[in-house]
């Protein structure tokens, strides 16, 4: 027996009936596989950018000068910050001493860490976090204590070459 025999027997059955059965299945189904796709497309168009980003972010290359860079070394006079272009610096304890030698800085000059950490915002700033002797906080939170971080947040940023976007001053 095939399905039209079975159809004969039950008896007459509306065409139209026929039909709209055969189509239902059909419509439904094609709903739910463009909404599949249009849903993947939108993830693939989220998800490759971020991995993108992510995978060629440059927050573990060194950014010190090339050798045939110079660099700004900021400091404090007269209530002003003013800047002095140098050869590139050896190193980060030796630019520290530099900023340090020209902000007036007579106590032991001792850079104890200096740590970048890389902001996930849409800009390419970074935090840093500079520890220093105890002895050194009357430099950073006396009259000119703003003036001087900025003078080394600047210091820093061009020593770099990167963009800084807060600095902090640790004591220990």
């Amino acid at each position: 027996m095939t399905e039209h025999d079975i159809l004969d027997a039950i008896g007459d059955i509306d065409p139209m009936y026929l039909e709209e059965a055969k189509r239902r299945p059909l419509r439904g189904r094609i709903k739910w596989v463009s909404i599949g796709s249009l849903a993947a497309c939108l993830a693939l168009l989220l998800v490759f950018p971020l991995q993108y980003y992510l995978l060629n972010r440059e927050e573990n290359k060194d950014y010190a000068p090339k050798a045939d860079q110079e660099c700004a070394v900021y400091f404090v006079q007269d209530g002003a910050l003013y800047y002095e272009t140098v050869g590139v610096l050896g190193g980060d304890a030796e630019m520290f001493e530099t900023w340090a030698r020209k902000n007036g800085v007579t106590d032991v000059i001792d850079l104890k860490d200096i740590s970048f950490s890389f902001t996930m915002i849409a800009t390419d700033f970074f935090d840093v976090i500079v520890t220093v002797p105890m002895g050194l906080a009357h430099y950073f939170e006396g009259d000119d204590g703003a003036l001087h971080s900025e003078s080394l947040k600047r210091t820093i940023a061009s020593y770099r070459n990167i963009e800084i976007g807060s600095l902090a001053v640790v004591y220990s």
